[in-house]
């Protein structure tokens, strides 16, 4: 969890695009969105790093289980994300918009 939180949809994307492009950037998975998710919906770890690449922050931020946490979303694909560090964003769960 960062100081600065909760940021704004601008802020978020914006973090994670430099996350991706760092070279002390990292994106965990939780269990749940490698294990469950990702599985059960047949989303691949390719699609959602072209996801938090190229999507938007939505206006749904929430606060649960001690995180805020950011919809990234295009429109085929939303991954939730929260921001653990500077450098660091889990993905906390996955799905498919169409």
């Amino acid at each position: 969890m960062l100081e600065s939180e909760p940021l704004g949809p601008v802020q978020a994307r914006q973090l994670i695009r430099r996350i991706l492009k760092s070279p002390d950037g990292r994106i965990l998975f939780s269990r749940h969105a490698r294990l469950e998710r990702m599985v059960e919906r047949g989303i691949t770890e390719d699609q959602v790093y072209s996801c938090l690449a190229r999507g938007h922050c939505g206006p749904n931020i929430t606060f649960e289980r001690g995180s805020w946490r950011y919809p990234i979303e295009t429109p085929a694909l939303a991954v939730v994300v929260a921001f653990n560090t500077q450098t660091m964003a889990i993905v906390i769960t996955a799905w498919r918009k169409t």
